[in-house]
């Protein structure tokens, strides 16, 4: 069905030559049917993809110096009599510092020089001078770096969103649960997803009606060290949600719901608080076998006391029991997407399509 929506700019085109555009620019015909597919196919990506949260940890930061480029540029320009000839001109173009750090996940990002120089610091270990590669470069371009440690503790942990295809985001199928709008969810007291703020995500989120605090930030903490030490091995990003007991486990269910299930590397936790024990567990994720979700539960028995920092620790020791869904398991449901968000691409099409026919007649 949706082929169809990269068939219309084409089909648009080929109405505008036989109704007599001209055919000799070709080119500019290609040109805006190429841009209006780009159009359609980053819509069509993001109505069918989800965002989710990858974790890791800094092993290295650089600096690329300054440096100046050779540039070799060739002008055409025309004499008094009208003919043409080439003038070529060079061109210095200046480049300046920049500074990354590089993940154990093998993302890379740009930094400020304060962020460059507190990692080495931190660390302590020795600035190395780096050869760097600089096309055209005519002066400057050299580089340093300085590289992690190898304490746990003393780096920098990093949070990062990717998309991915998601088949169950906008189907029908029993998997994708009730839809609940934000309206709804601020009034059951469900919580959005938190976005990344300075490299960092909150993924300790304690409801407004939980009273007690207790080792909330140690326990951050910790999540945030087992995300990003174990998070790229065992494909996996961990939530812990804090509410009132008294709001019942049901409260979980409609988490699910609000997170549309939540993402494929995804291991919810959901408690329910009660002065300084843990009244009830529920645990949301995709997982096959629910082998982990089932100790975690009996850990809570266990141990019902608020004591989170200790269950990260137990829960990074227990993690050979998780296996993340392949989601590729759920191609069969095909490219869907929800209601709302068909009539936005199908408007943006024919919108498109309408664009392309009148710029070919403008042309012709």
């Amino acid at each position: 069905m949706y082929i169809v929506a990269f068939a219309l700019p084409p089909i648009a085109i080929i109405i505008a030559l036989l109704c007599g555009a001209d055919t000799g620019y070709w080119w500019a015909y290609l040109l805006i049917t190429l841009a209006a597919e780009g159009v359609i196919y980053l819509v069509f990506h993001f109505q069918t993809t989800s965002t989710e949260y990858l974790s890791g940890y800094v092993t290295s930061v650089t600096h690329h110096s300054a440096w100046v480029e050779r540039r070799e540029i060739t002008e055409t320009k025309y004499d008094s009599e009208g003919k043409s000839y080439t003038v070529k001109r060079i061109e210095h173009i200046k480049h300046p510092d920049e500074y990354f750090w590089a993940l154990n996940t093998g993302k890379s990002f740009t930094i400020t020089s304060n962020a460059f120089y507190r990692m080495c610091k931190r660390w302590g270990t020795e600035i190395e001078r780096i050869s760097v590669y600089h096309p055209n470069c005519v002066s400057g371009g050299d580089g340093e770096a300085c590289y992690w440690d190898g304490d746990e503790y003393n780096t920098q942990t990093v949070t990062y969103t990717h998309r991915y295809y998601n088949p169950v985001k906008n189907s029908n199928s029993v998997f994708r649960g009730q839809r609940i709008s934000r309206i709804e969810a601020k009034k059951l007291g469900l919580f959005d997803y938190p976005k990344t703020s300075g490299w960092e995500q909150d993924v300790l989120l304690v409801s407004k009606g939980v009273k007690h605090r207790c080792d909330y930030d140690e326990a951050a903490y910790e999540l945030k060290h087992l995300n990003a030490f174990c998070g790229l091995q065992s494909e996996i990003h961990v939530f812990i949600l804090l509410f009132p007991a008294s709001v019942g486990v049901s409260i979980a269910l409609k988490q699910r719901d609000y997170w549309e299930g939540c993402n494929k590397n995804e291991f919810v936790v959901c408690l329910g608080i009660e002065g300084t024990k843990i009244a009830w567990c529920h645990t949301l994720s995709w997982m096959d076998k629910p082998e982990l979700d089932v100790k975690v539960k009996e850990y809570f028995i266990r141990h019902n006391k608020v004591q989170l920092k200790l269950f990260v620790i137990w829960l990074r020791n227990h993690l050979y029991l998780w296996k993340r869904k392949e989601f590729s398991d759920f191609k069969y449901l095909g490219w869907q997407m929800s209601q709302s968000g068909s009539t936005l691409f199908w408007a943006i099409v024919l919108a498109l399509t309408i664009v392309v026919l009148l710029c070919s007649f403008w042309i012709g």
